[in-house]
């Protein structure tokens, strides 16, 4: 029943989604067609990334490739790549005119502070002037703010679905696993992990790749790096990382 109800709010979800990019695309149309998307010289370069196709496109590509490194560990590359294509994003942007420093500036203080947001969970502010920084620093970034708000509306609502999508498929970004494994386990200090290195335990629950376990009838918040693990098998820990317990199945 849970499955059907799912596989139901999704497909609701790419109709909605479907039936606002043809909206978008209806009403924008002429905005977006008069920017050529042939560069046929140095000098059309910037004019080829700040073409309001390319410009959400990059942007689209930037959120896809953070999402993908926070749940797949891409060892910096989703964002070592994000970060090209928001260079290219504000590059043609301002070659072209359309925006300045400022807001390049505005942006990547929003960038900070949502790093010290991840690093730090709690406060809470840091991570809401980042996100109002960013938004106004992209609202601003382009040739007009009609076409600014669609290429952030786009690449925000094509960004959740694929977070909605990768969470249902039972992924976990590390990410959020350090920040509920500070907040569950805030009773066991750093010592009593490192007592944990090498003992034995059992899933409480499946562990895809958090999920809860129990050892020496204490019940801990803790990961796995490799294969997901069921719930109620032996598990093993192997590596204490600060608040980070990580296991795996154990094979009797």
């Amino acid at each position: 029943m849970k499955k059907r109800i799912s596989i139901s709010s999704l497909l609701f979800t790419l109709i909605l989604f479907s039936k606002t990019l043809t909206l978008a695309s209806e009403t924008s149309k002429g905005i977006f067609i008069n920017t050529p998307l042939k560069a046929n010289s140095f000098n059309d370069v910037f004019a080829f990334f700040a073409n309001p196709f390319v410009s959400t496109l990059l942007l689209t590509l930037a959120t896809l490739l953070i999402i993908f490194e926070l749940f797949f560990n891409l060892k910096g590359l989703g964002v070592g790549f994000a970060i090209i294509s928001l260079v290219l994003f504000f590059m043609g942007n301002i070659g072209m005119g359309y925006t300045n420093l400022l807001e390049l500036i505005l942006f990547l203080i929003g960038v900070v502070f949502i790093v010290f947001e991840i690093f730090i969970p709690g406060f809470g502010i840091p991570g809401i002037l980042g996100i109002g920084f960013i938004l106004y620093a992209l609202y601003n970034a382009m040739s007009d703010p009609t076409i600014s708000l669609i290429s952030i509306t786009v690449s925000g609502v094509i960004g959740l679905l694929v977070f909605v999508i990768i969470l249902k498929m039972g992924f976990r970004s590390n990410a959020f696993n350090k920040i509920i494994l500070q907040d569950d386990i805030s009773s066991h200090t750093s010592n009593d992990r490192k007592e944990l290195l090498g003992k034995s335990g059992t899933s409480l629950s499946m562990l895809r790749p958090s999920g809860k376990i129990s050892i020496d009838g204490e019940t801990y918040d803790a990961i796995t790096e490799g294969n997901f693990i069921q719930a109620n098998k032996p598990i093993k820990v192997y590596k204490i990382e600060g608040f980070k317990i990580v296991v795996k199945e154990e094979i009797i």
